[in-house]
């Protein structure tokens, strides 16, 4: 069975968040990288040390939930597994915010 791994991650400033993600083979199976920012905002790339294995996912209690649902939505079997990925490497991230518009009070 594959397997998400769930940490936390320390980004810039001492602020940790938490993350989940899995072999990047198994996820492209199912979620495509340029469905990435429309379903979860974002998306994280990271290796192991040695360069071998890569890893893909998301960040945020939110996407993390929507991840793993789509995932099983789309026939994805997997084990969640606490991990310690202080030896990752992060080889890229993308995150898509969106704006909300600005609403005019019509009795204005």
């Amino acid at each position: 069975m594959d397997a998400l791994y769930e940490y936390m991650l320390d980004w810039s400033k001492g602020s940790k968040r938490r993350h989940v993600d899995g072999e990047r083979s198994f996820i492209e199976r199912y979620i495509r990288r340029d469905e990435f920012e429309a379903l979860f905002g974002g998306e994280m790339l990271l290796t192991d040390p040695s360069g071998k294995s890569e890893f893909i996912g998301v960040w945020g209690r939110k996407a993390i939930s929507d991840f793993k649902r789509t995932l099983r939505e789309r026939g994805a079997e997997f084990a969640v597994l606490t991990a310690d990925a202080n030896s990752r490497v992060v080889k890229l991230y993308s995150q898509h915010r969106t704006i909300p518009s600005r609403v005019k009070n019509p009795n204005c």
